[in-house]
């Protein structure tokens, strides 16, 4: 333990361990110190509880505080019946009590728990930032907004008006099941589309605002009810969206034919948004069906990793010297060691089966396109493969056919130095038979000359 350690944290060496249940113990230069939050689980459980609803027991609890919700702004509204002003005013008393402390304790909690995110255990620079977050700027409204109705029941002045902020305790549904992210994500996605359509709708009811305007203008003694541009593209609103209220209507043919225009276009211009909307909101739901799919194999794949990995730990440790030197006993415990990691080892291959299964329709189709397109990938490698196996081919063959030709060329060379040397050759023995006949004649000569000589001797 180190002197000088702040009020939420003290200092512990923190022993990690491998798949094996095996501690790694850390070495003092590579591995220092680091600080250890005291219940850090618990931390992390109770913000996730709060924050997150995932579980039997979260959901539980927020449907509770949902159904208080609901029944305090169902009593606000019964309230302001005559009738029923006195029981409805005190069971919202009541629940308004409740939601208060429901909110008080949250957010305490919740202040408690950010020493365990990593993002914040800072010391108390990190709990002002938690605290200064805009989500949790937004819980601290709800509380002065419920602090502020609880405190009208005992007001004596007439504030009963302030118990409309009630509305703002919608807010803190939206904080539980996070709806309006998926309108921001379906938004998002489908700008390209959203965008024009709200542009075209709008430029629409301008532009025709302004033509009725003018139209209803040279009305016959000037009796219309299109007096301003405000009022006619208020009229124009209200016949696109196909409502039609009655209080301002148009008295000439022109601006009825106008009218009756505008609403046949405007059956069809509203219905673009909500339809671009709901396509983007399918894509959302679609995308974290898929992206839940995949995490569930991720995992299944992760723990049958490691179950495989922990059996052909306990099966190599389980050699025969061990046994001998530690006797029967720990021949059992290890024999019951690895029964339990083939067991877990089986499991886990069970999960990771059921994991790959395909959870849809669209998973199927998913699967059969992304086979598809493997095996044209497949195709596409093989034919690649088999062009650079024939560029291979053909340019062995150029280098062969060059080859062959300059063999070819050095063999006609040598076939003409030999015709040369045979020409030589010839012309050899020629001059040499030659020079025999001279030879012979000459000895011939000196042979009768000396047989001469011997006769006068």
């Amino acid at each position: 333990m180190l002197k000088n350690h702040k009020k939420n944290f003290h200092f512990t060496l923190e022993l990690k361990s491998t798949l094996t249940e095996k501690p790694i113990i850390p070495s003092s230069s590579k591995h220092p110190i680091k600080p250890v939050i005291r219940y850090r689980r618990q931390r992390l459980w109770l913000y996730n509880f709060i924050l997150r609803t995932q579980g039997l027991p979260s959901y539980a609890y927020h449907g509770t505080v949902i159904i208080i919700v609901a029944l305090a702004l169902f009593f606000f509204a019964l309230s302001t019946v005559p009738k029923f002003k006195g029981r409805a005013t005190l069971a919202q008393q009541i629940l308004e009590i409740a939601i208060l402390v429901i909110l008080t304790a949250e957010y305490l909690l919740l202040i408690w728990c950010s020493f365990g995110l990593p993002k914040y255990c800072g010391g108390w620079k990190g709990t002002l930032w938690f605290i200064f977050s805009p989500s949790r700027i937004v819980f601290l409204l709800l509380i002065g907004v419920t602090a502020v109705v609880v405190w009208t029941f005992w007001a004596q002045e007439n504030l009963t008006w302030v118990r409309c902020l009630m509305i703002f305790h919608i807010l803190r549904l939206e904080n539980r099941f996070k709806p309006w992210r998926f309108f921001r994500f379906a938004v998002r996605v489908q700008r390209h589309l959203l965008f024009p359509a709200v542009l075209v709708l709008f430029s629409m009811i301008v532009i025709l605002a302004y033509v009725c305007y003018f139209l209803e203008r040279s009305a016959e003694g000037g009796k219309t009810e299109f007096t301003n541009l405000p009022m006619s593209l208020y009229w124009a609103a209200i016949t696109v969206a196909t409502i039609g209220y009655g209080d301002v209507t148009p008295t000439t043919t022109a601006t009825k034919i106008v009218g009756s225009l505008l609403t046949m276009v405007g059956v069809i211009a509203y219905a673009l948004p909500p339809g671009i909307l709901s396509t983007g909101l399918a894509l959302r739901t679609y995308e974290q069906r898929r992206l839940k799919g995949k995490s569930h194999q991720a995992t299944a794949a992760a723990g049958l990793i490691q179950a495989t990995w922990r059996l052909a730990k306990s099966v190599e440790n389980n050699n025969f010297k061990v046994k001998f030197a530690l006797g029967k006993k720990f021949s059992k415990l290890k024999s019951a060691q690895i029964f339990i990691a083939k067991l877990k080892w089986a499991v886990a291959r069970r999960a990771f089966a059921a994991a790959q299964k395909p959870y849809d329709v669209n998973d199927i189709l998913e699967r059969y396109s992304r086979g598809h397109v493997e095996v044209v990938e497949r195709v596409k490698d093989v034919d690649q493969r088999l062009e650079n196996m024939k560029c291979q081919l053909e340019n062995q063959l150029k280098k062969m056919m060059v080859i062959q030709r300059a063999n070819d060329d050095r063999v006609a060379r040598l076939a003409d130095q030999l015709i040369q040397l045979d020409c030589l050759t010839e012309r050899i023995v020629v001059k040499l038979k030659k020079d025999e006949v001279i030879v012979k004649a000459k000895l011939q000569s000196l042979d009768k000359f000396l047989a001469h000589q011997k006769t006068i001797s």
